[in-house]
């Protein structure tokens, strides 16, 4: 199947044809009822030996994703549908007896409503419904790149094709700031291999003992240029993060100066060669990134947001997520790439997942009683 059709996941309808297909789904449910004692197929679907079965199944299809690029492709993989798993008949079709038997099993408790049985319900539910809401939502999830450029308000964003959406809200960027990292000092061997590195505080002088060699750091300028003395502090986008370190090898009586420096991309890096090692000082690495921009409405509205980093904003039906920015410029970027999301069938799958959870507790507080009857 996966190699004479198109993959699965294209013929899920989007809204409000999923809702329709949920509901035949739900009716197949009920129906196999009329048969669990006549098929033995359908017998054999609501056991203990089709759940496991079935949920190792899944199990290595989810193992298969991690392991494959998932992304399209021409090669071997492609045609056995391992680059698109998540889209593919094998990871549907065992989807979907994993529902019927997930409701064949819960149909057996639900006749006698007991604190075990609402458990085993709650845990059976919450994945049916992860199921469910993962299989038919992929068709109404939607992902777009928004880019945003300084002072300019953009009422659309482009998807996976190229193709340009237009959407109910602008943003309009008028600020990016970063965070950094520290400043990571790094000795490497002639191989290029690190073999030491230590965090440099800015306000903190540091001595670091390596081989037969003190090194101690005078001076660190985490935005810096180069002049005839050395490096100065300046804010620029080509600037640099500098430090200062004198060498005083163990027994000599005088010791020796010198820059080092990250390279940018108007600047290249400075180091230090020793007889058996090199001392370098590793790029920044930005912490948390920003952007801080006027959000407007079609109805007029207007106020100020701040998207972060893990740190998202809701407009409308949509979650506006930072993902990028012009990495050249770094904290002088005057663009910022959005990722723009929109899944109405996620607040189900949460539910499932707190379902979960709920009937995890459940197990772990109520536990399972044993009675020993005791032989005559």
């Amino acid at each position: 199947m996966e190699t004479v059709l198109p993959p699965a996941g294209t013929f899920i309808p989007s809204w409000p044809g999923n809702l329709i297909m949920l509901g035949v789904i739900l009716l197949l449910c009920f129906s196999l009822l009329a048969f669990r004692k006549k098929s033995e197929f359908v017998k054999w679907l609501g056991s203990g030996y089709a759940a496991v079965g079935l949920s190792s199944a899944f199990t290595l299809l989810v193992v298969i994703m991690g392991l494959v690029p998932q992304r399209p492709s021409m090669n071997f993989y492609h045609l056995l549908g391992w680059t698109h798993i998540a889209a593919s008949w094998p990871f549907y079709i065992i989807g979907l007896l994993m529902v019927f038997s997930l409701f064949l099993s819960m149909s057996k408790r639900i006749r006698k409503l007991t604190i075990s049985n609402g458990i085993f319900i709650l845990n059976h539910l919450g994945m049916m419904l992860i199921l469910l809401a993962g299989g038919l939502g992929k068709s109404d999830f939607q992902e777009l790149t928004m880019k945003l450029k300084m002072d300019e308000p953009v009422w659309y964003a482009y998807n996976s094709q190229g193709g340009r959406d237009d959407l109910d809200f602008a943003l309009e960027m008028n600020e990016f700031n970063i965070d950094y990292h520290l400043p990571v000092l790094q000795i490497s061997n002639p191989q290029d291999e690190i073999i030491k590195s230590a965090e440099l505080d800015t306000a903190i002088n540091k001595t670091i003992i390596f081989k037969d060699y003190q090194i101690e750091i005078k001076k660190i300028l985490p935005d810096a240029v180069m002049n005839k003395q050395g490096y100065t502090a300046a804010r620029h986008p080509a600037a640099v993060i500098a430090a200062k370190l004198t060498f005083k090898k163990e027994n000599a009586k005088e010791s020796a100066a010198a820059w080092i420096s990250s390279g940018s991309r108007m600047a290249p890096p400075k180091t230090v060669k020793m007889e058996s090692f090199t001392i370098s000082i590793r790029s920044r690495m930005p912490k948390v990134y920003e952007t801080k921009a006027d959000l407007f409405t079609k109805q007029g509205a207007q106020y100020p947001v701040s998207i972060k980093v893990n740190e998202p904003i809701k407009v409308n039906d949509w979650v506006v997520y930072q993902s990028s920015y012009n990495q050249a410029m770094g904290r002088w970027s005057n663009t910022s790439t959005m990722t723009i999301v929109k899944d109405p069938w996620l607040p189900m799958v949460y539910t499932g997942i707190f379902m979960l959870i709920a009937g995890a507790m459940g197990m772990f507080i109520r536990g399972k009683s044993y009675t020993v009857k005791k032989e005559e």
